[in-house]
């Protein structure tokens, strides 16, 4: 049986909206990265892009992460 994700990809990219801040960084467990995010201004806003590239990777990461624990 397949639990549900935990971390919604629709959230995600809505707080990716607010990039610069690294909110889809905290949501999806990258506390450290979420700080530099939020102090240089999404790593000055390379890694905003960045993120854009590659979130949804991150999302399921992220999910099947949570299933472990």
């Amino acid at each position: 049986m397949q639990r549900p994700d935990t971390h919604s990809k629709f959230f995600g990219y809505l707080l990716w909206i607010f990039g610069f801040l690294g909110a889809h960084r905290f949501y999806y467990g990258k506390p450290i990265t979420g700080t530099i995010w939020f102090f240089t201004f999404g790593l000055f806003l390379v890694g905003v892009l960045y993120d854009f590239w590659t979130l949804n990777t991150q999302i399921s990461e992220r999910n099947r992460g949570s299933l472990l624990h």
